[in-house]
Protein backbone atom coordinates (compact mmCIF):
# COMPACT_ATOMS: atom_id res chain seq x y z
CA UNK A 1 0.00 0.00 0.00
CA UNK A 2 1.14 3.34 -0.74
CA UNK A 3 -0.59 6.87 -0.15
CA UNK A 4 0.61 10.59 -0.70
CA UNK A 5 -0.45 13.44 1.08
CA UNK A 6 2.44 15.22 1.96
CA UNK A 7 3.66 17.43 -1.17
CA UNK A 8 7.44 17.70 0.36
CA UNK A 9 7.93 13.82 -0.06
CA UNK A 10 8.21 11.86 -3.15
CA UNK A 11 8.61 8.47 -3.80
CA UNK A 12 10.31 6.67 -6.95
CA UNK A 13 9.12 3.51 -8.03
CA UNK A 14 12.28 1.41 -8.97
CA UNK A 15 13.06 -2.15 -10.63
CA UNK A 16 16.64 -3.82 -10.22
CA UNK A 17 17.48 -3.87 -13.87
CA UNK A 18 17.96 -0.08 -13.59
CA UNK A 19 17.27 1.84 -17.08
CA UNK A 20 14.80 -0.78 -18.77
CA UNK A 21 11.07 0.59 -19.99
CA UNK A 22 8.28 -1.53 -17.90
CA UNK A 23 6.56 -1.01 -21.11
CA UNK A 24 8.37 -1.53 -24.17
CA UNK A 25 10.88 -3.25 -22.68
CA UNK A 26 14.23 -0.98 -23.99
CA UNK A 27 16.92 -0.25 -22.22
CA UNK A 28 19.55 2.53 -22.07
CA UNK A 29 20.59 4.18 -24.30
CA UNK A 30 18.19 2.90 -26.34
CA UNK A 31 15.80 4.93 -24.89
CA UNK A 32 16.20 8.24 -22.17
CA UNK A 33 14.54 8.42 -18.59
CA UNK A 34 15.06 12.21 -18.37
CA UNK A 35 11.73 13.00 -17.81
CA UNK A 36 9.50 12.53 -14.32
CA UNK A 37 6.74 9.73 -15.29
CA UNK A 38 4.11 10.26 -12.38
CA UNK A 39 3.39 6.39 -11.44
CA UNK A 40 -0.66 8.11 -11.09
CA UNK A 41 -1.40 10.52 -13.27
CA UNK A 42 -0.76 14.26 -11.65
CA UNK A 43 -4.48 15.03 -12.68
CA UNK A 44 -5.69 12.88 -10.05
CA UNK A 45 -3.48 15.28 -7.61
CA UNK A 46 -0.56 12.91 -7.00
CA UNK A 47 2.81 15.18 -6.87
CA UNK A 48 4.76 12.48 -4.76
CA UNK A 49 4.80 8.70 -6.46
CA UNK A 50 6.82 8.65 -9.49
CA UNK A 51 8.15 5.51 -11.24
CA UNK A 52 11.75 5.06 -13.27
CA UNK A 53 10.23 2.31 -15.00
CA UNK A 54 8.58 4.53 -17.87
CA UNK A 55 11.11 5.79 -20.98
CA UNK A 56 10.04 9.30 -22.14
CA UNK A 57 8.92 7.53 -25.52
CA UNK A 58 6.43 5.64 -23.52
CA UNK A 59 5.47 8.27 -21.02
CA UNK A 60 5.10 10.58 -24.15
CA UNK A 61 2.63 8.59 -25.86
CA UNK A 62 0.81 7.67 -23.08
CA UNK A 63 0.03 10.96 -22.09
CA UNK A 64 -1.49 12.03 -25.44
CA UNK A 65 -3.41 9.04 -25.83
CA UNK A 66 -4.81 6.89 -22.97
CA UNK A 67 -4.06 9.12 -20.33
CA UNK A 68 -6.02 11.47 -22.37
CA UNK A 69 -8.95 9.82 -22.53
CA UNK A 70 -8.69 9.36 -19.26
CA UNK A 71 -8.37 13.16 -18.57
CA UNK A 72 -11.81 13.59 -20.46
CA UNK A 73 -13.50 11.38 -18.83
CA UNK A 74 -12.72 11.93 -14.86
CA UNK A 75 -13.09 15.45 -15.57
CA UNK A 76 -16.13 15.79 -14.11
CA UNK A 77 -15.31 14.05 -11.42
CA UNK A 78 -11.99 15.83 -10.93
CA UNK A 79 -13.45 19.41 -10.99
CA UNK A 80 -16.54 19.22 -8.82
CA UNK A 81 -14.36 16.81 -6.80
CA UNK A 82 -11.66 20.29 -6.44
CA UNK A 83 -8.56 18.33 -7.49
CA UNK A 84 -5.74 20.38 -8.06
CA UNK A 85 -4.05 19.33 -11.46
CA UNK A 86 -0.62 21.06 -11.55
CA UNK A 87 -1.32 24.27 -10.56
CA UNK A 88 -5.55 24.73 -10.20
CA UNK A 89 -8.25 22.88 -10.44
CA UNK A 90 -9.56 22.14 -14.29
CA UNK A 91 -12.26 24.17 -14.79
CA UNK A 92 -15.97 23.32 -16.70
CA UNK A 93 -17.63 24.92 -19.25
CA UNK A 94 -20.75 24.82 -21.62
CA UNK A 95 -23.00 26.86 -24.30
CA UNK A 96 -23.17 30.38 -22.14
CA UNK A 97 -21.95 28.85 -18.39
CA UNK A 98 -18.89 27.86 -16.83
CA UNK A 99 -17.12 26.88 -13.43
CA UNK A 100 -13.80 28.14 -12.07
CA UNK A 101 -12.37 27.08 -8.66
CA UNK A 102 -10.20 28.87 -6.23
CA UNK A 103 -8.89 27.86 -2.69
CA UNK A 104 -12.33 28.32 -0.96
CA UNK A 105 -15.37 27.25 -3.36
CA UNK A 106 -16.10 27.36 -6.67
CA UNK A 107 -17.73 30.03 -8.91
CA UNK A 108 -20.61 29.42 -11.22
CA UNK A 109 -21.30 32.12 -13.72
CA UNK A 110 -23.81 32.03 -16.64
CA UNK A 111 -25.56 34.74 -19.32
CA UNK A 112 -28.84 35.35 -18.28
CA UNK A 113 -30.75 32.89 -20.43
CA UNK A 114 -28.11 29.93 -20.59
CA UNK A 115 -28.97 26.71 -20.35
CA UNK A 116 -26.71 26.08 -16.63
CA UNK A 117 -26.64 22.43 -15.59
CA UNK A 118 -26.87 23.34 -12.05
CA UNK A 119 -29.98 22.79 -10.37
CA UNK A 120 -29.78 24.70 -6.43
CA UNK A 121 -32.49 23.14 -3.73
CA UNK A 122 -31.83 26.06 -1.23
CA UNK A 123 -34.06 24.21 1.42
CA UNK A 124 -32.28 21.14 1.34
CA UNK A 125 -29.23 23.11 0.75
CA UNK A 126 -28.44 20.45 -2.25
CA UNK A 127 -26.71 21.20 -5.77
CA UNK A 128 -27.48 18.81 -8.52
CA UNK A 129 -25.22 19.16 -11.51
CA UNK A 130 -25.33 17.19 -14.88
CA UNK A 131 -21.95 17.85 -16.60
CA UNK A 132 -21.56 16.65 -20.39
CA UNK A 133 -18.49 14.86 -20.65
CA UNK A 134 -15.49 15.86 -23.17
CA UNK A 135 -15.73 12.53 -25.99
CA UNK A 136 -14.04 9.78 -24.84
CA UNK A 137 -12.64 6.23 -26.24
CA UNK A 138 -13.88 4.12 -23.18
CA UNK A 139 -11.34 1.06 -23.90
CA UNK A 140 -8.32 4.07 -23.54
CA UNK A 141 -9.74 5.11 -20.49
CA UNK A 142 -9.48 1.36 -18.98
CA UNK A 143 -6.31 1.14 -20.62
CA UNK A 144 -5.30 4.18 -18.73
CA UNK A 145 -6.15 2.31 -15.46
CA UNK A 146 -4.44 -0.95 -16.21
CA UNK A 147 -1.36 1.23 -16.93
CA UNK A 148 -1.44 2.76 -13.39
CA UNK A 149 -1.78 -0.63 -11.74
CA UNK A 150 1.37 -2.18 -13.58
CA UNK A 151 3.15 0.24 -12.30
CA UNK A 152 3.04 -1.12 -9.18
CA UNK A 153 3.55 -4.71 -10.07
CA UNK A 154 6.12 -6.42 -7.95
CA UNK A 155 9.30 -6.44 -10.51
CA UNK A 156 9.18 -10.21 -9.62
CA UNK A 157 5.71 -10.71 -11.23
CA UNK A 158 6.03 -8.74 -14.64
CA UNK A 159 6.95 -12.05 -16.48
CA UNK A 160 3.53 -13.54 -15.70
CA UNK A 161 2.05 -10.43 -16.63
CA UNK A 162 3.57 -9.35 -20.20
CA UNK A 163 0.14 -9.75 -22.18
CA UNK A 164 -1.11 -7.29 -19.88
CA UNK A 165 1.49 -4.85 -21.10
CA UNK A 166 1.04 -5.34 -24.31
CA UNK A 167 -2.50 -5.01 -23.86
CA UNK A 168 -1.53 -0.83 -22.19
CA UNK A 169 1.13 -0.89 -24.97
CA UNK A 170 -1.41 -1.54 -27.87
CA UNK A 171 0.35 -4.61 -28.92
CA UNK A 172 -1.44 -7.72 -30.30
CA UNK A 173 -2.32 -9.57 -26.47
CA UNK A 174 -4.41 -12.09 -28.96
CA UNK A 175 -7.75 -10.43 -27.65
CA UNK A 176 -6.56 -11.72 -23.89
CA UNK A 177 -8.67 -8.36 -22.28
CA UNK A 178 -11.76 -9.17 -24.39
CA UNK A 179 -13.83 -6.73 -22.13
CA UNK A 180 -12.29 -3.94 -20.05
CA UNK A 181 -14.40 -4.24 -16.42
CA UNK A 182 -13.65 -2.25 -13.22
CA UNK A 183 -15.24 -1.24 -10.31
CA UNK A 184 -15.83 2.35 -9.67
CA UNK A 185 -17.34 2.80 -5.36
CA UNK A 186 -18.43 6.83 -4.99
CA UNK A 187 -17.85 7.40 -0.48
CA UNK A 188 -20.51 10.47 0.21
CA UNK A 189 -19.32 13.19 2.61
CA UNK A 190 -15.96 15.08 3.18
CA UNK A 191 -12.64 13.30 2.28
CA UNK A 192 -9.16 14.10 3.10
CA UNK A 193 -7.79 16.59 0.21
CA UNK A 194 -4.80 15.96 -1.80
CA UNK A 195 -4.25 12.55 -1.20
CA UNK A 196 -4.27 9.74 -3.35
CA UNK A 197 -4.07 5.65 -2.30
CA UNK A 198 -2.71 2.58 -3.93
CA UNK A 199 -3.26 -0.59 -3.09
CA UNK A 200 -2.07 -3.62 -4.65
CA UNK A 201 -3.53 -7.22 -3.59
CA UNK A 202 -1.80 -10.44 -5.43
CA UNK A 203 -2.83 -13.90 -5.08
CA UNK A 204 -0.74 -16.02 -3.17
CA UNK A 205 -2.01 -19.17 -5.53
CA UNK A 206 -3.95 -19.22 -8.90
CA UNK A 207 -5.50 -22.55 -10.24
CA UNK A 208 -4.54 -22.53 -14.20
CA UNK A 209 -7.58 -21.71 -16.47
CA UNK A 210 -9.80 -19.96 -13.73
CA UNK A 211 -11.55 -16.66 -14.25
CA UNK A 212 -11.11 -14.73 -11.06
CA UNK A 213 -7.80 -12.06 -11.42
CA UNK A 214 -4.93 -12.91 -9.88
CA UNK A 215 -4.09 -9.60 -8.60
CA UNK A 216 -6.68 -6.50 -8.00
CA UNK A 217 -5.04 -2.90 -7.67
CA UNK A 218 -7.12 -0.39 -6.28
CA UNK A 219 -7.15 3.38 -7.05
CA UNK A 220 -8.67 5.82 -4.14
CA UNK A 221 -9.01 9.28 -5.11
CA UNK A 222 -11.27 11.65 -3.17
CA UNK A 223 -14.44 10.67 -3.09
CA UNK A 224 -13.70 7.64 -6.06
CA UNK A 225 -12.38 4.15 -5.30
CA UNK A 226 -11.50 2.28 -8.59
CA UNK A 227 -10.77 -1.56 -8.22
CA UNK A 228 -8.86 -2.57 -11.33
CA UNK A 229 -8.29 -6.36 -12.53
CA UNK A 230 -5.12 -7.69 -13.59
CA UNK A 231 -5.32 -11.10 -14.96
CA UNK A 232 -1.96 -13.04 -15.46
CA UNK A 233 -0.80 -14.89 -18.58
CA UNK A 234 0.07 -17.99 -16.69
CA UNK A 235 -3.26 -18.64 -15.08
CA UNK A 236 -6.33 -16.46 -16.42
CA UNK A 237 -7.05 -18.61 -19.73
CA UNK A 238 -10.64 -17.89 -19.45
CA UNK A 239 -10.88 -14.36 -19.06
CA UNK A 240 -13.68 -12.12 -17.50
CA UNK A 241 -16.82 -14.28 -17.55
CA UNK A 242 -17.43 -14.35 -13.92
CA UNK A 243 -16.42 -10.60 -13.62
CA UNK A 244 -19.76 -9.17 -12.49
CA UNK A 245 -20.31 -11.54 -10.00
CA UNK A 246 -16.98 -10.46 -8.42
CA UNK A 247 -17.46 -7.84 -5.57
CA UNK A 248 -15.51 -5.00 -4.45
CA UNK A 249 -13.30 -5.18 -1.55
CA UNK A 250 -14.51 -3.90 1.41
CA UNK A 251 -14.64 -0.17 2.56
CA UNK A 252 -11.02 0.56 4.27
CA UNK A 253 -11.75 2.73 6.85
CA UNK A 254 -8.57 3.02 8.18
CA UNK A 255 -6.77 4.33 4.67
CA UNK A 256 -10.31 6.42 3.77
CA UNK A 257 -11.63 7.84 5.64
CA UNK A 258 -14.74 10.70 5.56
CA UNK A 259 -14.70 13.45 7.53
CA UNK A 260 -18.14 13.76 8.24
CA UNK A 261 -21.24 12.04 6.79
CA UNK A 262 -23.27 13.35 4.42
CA UNK A 263 -27.05 13.63 5.00
CA UNK A 264 -29.74 11.21 4.92
CA UNK A 265 -31.42 10.66 2.02
CA UNK A 266 -29.10 12.77 -0.24
CA UNK A 267 -26.05 10.59 -1.31
CA UNK A 268 -25.43 6.87 -0.52
CA UNK A 269 -22.40 4.82 -1.29
CA UNK A 270 -22.34 3.65 -4.75
CA UNK A 271 -21.17 0.46 -6.56
CA UNK A 272 -21.22 0.14 -10.08
CA UNK A 273 -19.14 -2.83 -12.68
CA UNK A 274 -17.90 -0.37 -15.42
CA UNK A 275 -17.91 -1.50 -18.94
CA UNK A 276 -15.43 0.24 -20.55
CA UNK A 277 -14.78 -2.51 -24.02
CA UNK A 278 -16.19 -0.39 -26.78
CA UNK A 279 -13.22 1.83 -28.63
CA UNK A 280 -16.38 3.70 -30.50
CA UNK A 281 -16.02 7.79 -29.51
CA UNK A 282 -18.55 8.40 -26.68
CA UNK A 283 -20.02 12.17 -27.38
CA UNK A 284 -22.53 14.07 -24.98
CA UNK A 285 -22.32 11.27 -21.96
CA UNK A 286 -23.63 12.99 -19.14
CA UNK A 287 -22.27 12.61 -15.31
CA UNK A 288 -24.86 13.89 -12.36
CA UNK A 289 -23.18 14.51 -9.34
CA UNK A 290 -24.86 15.90 -6.09
CA UNK A 291 -23.61 17.80 -3.37
CA UNK A 292 -24.68 19.23 0.14
CA UNK A 293 -23.74 22.59 1.99
CA UNK A 294 -24.20 24.53 4.78
CA UNK A 295 -25.66 27.16 1.95
CA UNK A 296 -25.48 28.75 -1.29
CA UNK A 297 -25.30 32.58 -2.36
CA UNK A 298 -25.19 34.68 -4.78
CA UNK A 299 -22.42 36.98 -5.20
CA UNK A 300 -21.96 40.45 -7.46
CA UNK A 301 -20.33 40.94 -10.51
CA UNK A 302 -17.40 42.57 -8.97
CA UNK A 303 -16.69 40.06 -6.12
CA UNK A 304 -16.93 37.23 -8.59
CA UNK A 305 -14.24 39.10 -10.42
CA UNK A 306 -12.24 39.81 -7.88
CA UNK A 307 -12.00 36.17 -6.82
CA UNK A 308 -11.49 35.14 -10.62
CA UNK A 309 -8.87 37.25 -10.72
CA UNK A 310 -7.09 35.93 -7.75
CA UNK A 311 -7.28 32.20 -9.38
CA UNK A 312 -5.76 33.08 -13.16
Amino acid sequence: MSKTKKKDSKVYLKDKIKGKCRFCGLQKPEVSFKKAAHAVPEMFGNKNIFSSNECDGCNKVFGETIENQLGNWSKPYRSMGRIFAKDRIPSLKGCGWRVDHGDKFPIVQSLKDADVPFFIDEEKKTMTSTIVRDTYIPDMVFKAFLKIALNFLPEILLNDFRRSVDCVSSKDDGGFYSNFKFFQVFFPGLIYKDRVDVIMFVRKKCNSNEDLPCAFFILVVNNYLYQVPIFSDSYNVAGLSSFEEIKPFPFLMNSFKPLASSRSGVCEIKSSVMNFSSKEKIKGDVETINWVADGWRKVSKEEAEKYLSEIK
